[in-house]
């Protein structure tokens, strides 16, 4: 039972990894976007 536990925990990392990343990758771009807003506004030092 636990073995087959494991298997599906496996199973949703599998299937949830992608979505994660994207997520991460859509908060980084969305973050960069809103100081690139920002920035023409305010004047802010430019993001590393």
């Amino acid at each position: 039972m636990a073995i087959k536990k494991r298997v599906l925990e496996w199973k949703w990392v599998k299937k949830n990894f992608w979505n994660v990343v994207m997520v991460i990758i859509l908060w980084q771009i969305m973050v960069y976007a809103i100081y690139s807003i920002l920035r023409l506004f305010i004047n802010l030092p430019p993001l590393a």
